[in-house]
């Protein structure tokens, strides 16, 4: 376990026990049912967790282990099991998505100006010049041996975990929460949500949703067990390279550039955070005709673009009431 040093600020408030504390370059807030010293706990091993993951996946960590498969150059390696775990996910979502959802947009991304980590830690990304524009996320291939699980990424392919690492630590984090201290748990990680086990009164979990510039609420949700995540272009911005101006992280696959199609925000509620972080990429990439098809699928969905802000039928399942 990682022995973090990051200062953890912890609240017991009537039902609940909070921590927060900064991490994988944004905010945490981890919410732990119960105000007593196991509550305590749970969350210190949020900390410490989060803290563990964000050293295996982090594109600004140069011993990272996804920093060493961007340079293996097509060599397999011996990976954690949640490395393992968080790959085949993405080619879960690159399936799901048809490539809306494209966790290789690590080399136009730099290129255009976000090689450095948005948290004032002086971090950088350090990639190799023979990576291409656009990998292969489906040709990885990964495993579990003898030795323990491995992955190895096709020459040429780098990954940025991104947003569904953070949401994919998220689900994580509650699981943990609940096998390990038999209580329910709210991880927010960059607005990343995932919820899981008995909340606050025994009511579910109530997520605030704000709008793309993250000033204002435009609803609320509540659900049981799952996850929240939002995608906007208003935010995580960064000084283009290219033209000299700002921008933001959010890339079109086909085109390589930053999405500049009218939306400006996606919600998704999902099974779990890091779905339905891949989710809201799949929105904001091809628009908001997708919220027909998360509807049939009983996920619910929000946009905010051009138009205005609109939901799908299954959305009000989980508004509150």
């Amino acid at each position: 376990m990682v022995s973090s040093t990051i200062d953890l600020v912890i609240e017991r408030r009537t039902t609940d026990t909070v921590g927060s504390w900064p991490a994988m370059g944004c905010d945490v807030q981890v919410i732990v049912s119960g105000t007593d010293e196991i509550s305590s706990s749970a969350v210190r091993h949020a900390r410490d967790r989060i803290a563990e993951l964000e050293l295996l996946w982090s594109r600004f960590v140069d011993h990272s282990e996804v920093s060493q498969l961007n340079r293996s150059s097509g060599r397999p390696l011996r990976v954690a099991d949640e490395t393992r775990r968080l790959v085949e996910l993405m080619q879960e979502g690159v399936r799901a998505t048809g490539g809306a959802f494209d966790p290789t947009m690590i080399v136009p991304l730099v290129r255009l100006g976000y090689g450095e980590s948005l948290d004032g830690s002086g971090r950088s990304t350090v990639l190799d010049t023979d990576l291409h524009q656009r990998g292969d996320t489906l040709a990885i291939e990964s495993g579990v041996d003898d030795e323990g699980s491995w992955v190895r990424l096709p020459a040429g392919t780098a990954l940025d975990p991104g947003g569904i690492g953070k949401g994919f630590a998220a689900d994580i984090v509650v699981n943990e929460i609940e096998e390990l201290f038999g209580r329910g748990a709210l991880v927010s990680i960059g607005g990343d949500v995932s919820v899981g086990g008995p909340g606050p009164e025994n009511e579910g979990w109530r997520v605030v949703v704000l709008d793309p510039d993250k000033k204002n609420v435009i609803d609320e949700v509540r659900l049981a067990r799952g996850g929240v995540a939002t995608s906007s272009v208003r935010l995580r911005r960064f000084a283009d390279a290219q033209r000299g101006a700002e921008n933001h992280h959010l890339l079109d696959p086909t085109s390589l550039a930053p999405i500049a199609n009218g939306t400006f925000g996606a919600t998704v509620v999902a099974g779990s955070a890091a779905w339905a972080e891949i989710l809201t990429k799949w929105l904001m990439v091809e628009g908001r005709d997708r919220l027909a098809v998360l509807d049939r699928l009983g996920i619910g969905a929000l946009i905010v673009d051009v138009e205005g802000c609109t939901s799908n039928n299954a959305w009000h399942n989980y508004e509150e009431k």
